[in-house]
């Protein structure tokens, strides 16, 4: 990989999902708070990004995303980003919230994911 074709992204306003598919306590097993672990995980970090890893541009946002969830472990729902002269914004529902919106479209009482 040539390191020229590489970029330094800067991501700002990091939001996470604690609750994710199966609720909070599913996923943390040292009795941590969430106010616990939200203040020791980043608003601010970097994401090394090659152009060998997309062929569009489209497709950074995701990355980006992948890339902050596997470095600290929990889903990420919004972030700010610069990249090639672009404001890129991830601004997405929590998983619980989703469920829900969808259990109401569906008249369902319990949705499985």
């Amino acid at each position: 990989m040539n390191e020229t074709n590489c970029k330094l992204i800067d991501v700002t306003n990091i939001r996470y999902d604690l609750d994710g598919i199966n609720g909070f306590e599913h996923y943390v097993h040292n009795n941590e708070t969430k106010e616990q672990v939200l203040s020791n995980l980043p608003t601010k970090h970097q994401v090394l990004l090659c152009e060998s890893e997309y062929e569009e541009q489209s497709e950074v946002l995701g990355i980006v995303q992948k890339e902050l969830e596997s470095a600290f472990g929990w889903l990420v729902t919004g972030f700010h980003a610069h990249f090639d002269g672009q404001d890129l914004i991830l601004d997405e529902e929590p998983y619980a919230i989703k469920r829900e919106k969808l259990m109401k479209i569906l008249g369902a009482s319990k949705v499985e994911f």
